[in-house]
């Protein structure tokens, strides 16, 4: 789940290099731990299996890019939220 999150927050191409992030916070982090725990929990453990880890990891895969697919199905990493900034720094901008 870190690696997940911190190759969303802080990408990076091939050559090392910063490439544009989705809007994303501890959060979200905290959210795919909980449904984690819940995945097993549903499954009647008491532990969370690297399996259950991945599953949510997808779940949140295809969530980002329901969120951020434009009108013709492309990733646009600048939809969703408040644009990447937040509603208060935006009025502040105004």
């Amino acid at each position: 789940l870190k690696d997940y999150f911190m190759n969303l927050r802080y990408p990076v191409d091939d050559k090392g290099n910063p490439r544009d992030s989705v809007p994303i916070t501890t959060r979200q982090l905290e959210a795919l731990i909980r449904l984690s725990q819940a995945r097993a929990k549903a499954c009647l453990r008491e532990y969370v299996l690297r399996e259950d880890a991945l599953d949510v990891v997808e779940l949140m895969i295809r969530s980002t890019e329901e969120v951020h697919k434009d009108e013709m199905g492309l990733i646009d990493r600048a939809r969703g939220g408040a644009g990447g900034i937040s509603n208060r720094r935006a009025q502040k901008a105004f």
